[in-house]
Parts: structure tokens; sequence; C-alpha cells
């Protein structure tokens, strides 16, 4: 259902981040929930404001984020 790729580099003018279906994978791969996030490219946001009621999830995208983004500079 869910697995792990490669990242690929771009060059822009401005910061750019699309990343697909990421989650956390410390989250069991049976139940996980994957995210999509679009930040800086054309029509889309720069920042955000992540919010949502208490065991929402927010705590597991930003973790899920935090390590994708870590992986992806450190192995990619």
């Amino acid at each position: 259902r869910v697995g792990y790729c490669f990242v690929d580099f771009v060059t822009a003018e401005r910061p750019v981040l699309q990343i697909d279906d990421f989650w956390n994978p410390f989250v069991n791969k049976q139940v996980v929930v994957t995210n999509s996030l679009s930040m800086g490219s054309q029509g889309s946001p720069s920042k955000i404001i992540l919010t949502g009621s208490n065991t929402g999830g927010k705590s597991t995208i930003l973790k899920a984020l935090m390590m994708s983004l870590l992986f992806g500079h450190t192995f990619g």
C-alpha cells in the first residue's frame, strides 16, 4: 500500500516543495494515512498553518514531513 521512493531535486528561482503520498514510517503500514503537500510553486502557498482537533494527526503529519525531508536530503 505504501512504499519508499527517491527524491528529485530541481533548480528553481524560489524554494519549492512538492511531496506526494508521504507517510510516517513509525505508523503501521496497514493503517497509515498518506498525505500530499505542495508549497512555493505557482499557485501554491509558501507558508501554511496546520490546525485541527485533538488527536487529529497534526503531530503525525509533521513528523512524517520532517522525516521525508530529512531522508530525501540525506539519501537523495
